[in-house]
């Protein structure tokens, strides 16, 4: 049950994070800080690929072991 609640929460804060860097980079290409761009696409990336990874993999395990997804809202 730890580990379903860590993997909501981590999913959350990854949904959060990647909105963020998103918004962040288009404003700054869309103002021509170039450098900041790249900064916040590759901040999106990992945002996005830590999130889907670990929440995922999660769902993946409940799945094998016939347990309920990861879910924070009941």
């Amino acid at each position: 049950m730890k580990l379903n609640i860590f993997a909501g929460w981590v999913g959350y804060l990854a949904v959060l994070g990647s909105f963020f860097s998103l918004a962040a980079g288009l404003v700054a290409a869309g103002t021509g800080h170039t450098n900041f761009a790249i900064l916040a696409a590759a901040a999106f990336v990992i945002f996005a690929v830590a999130g889907i990874s670990v929440v995922g993999s999660t769902v993946h395990y409940d799945h094998a072991h016939h347990r309920d997804v990861p879910h924070l809202i009941e």
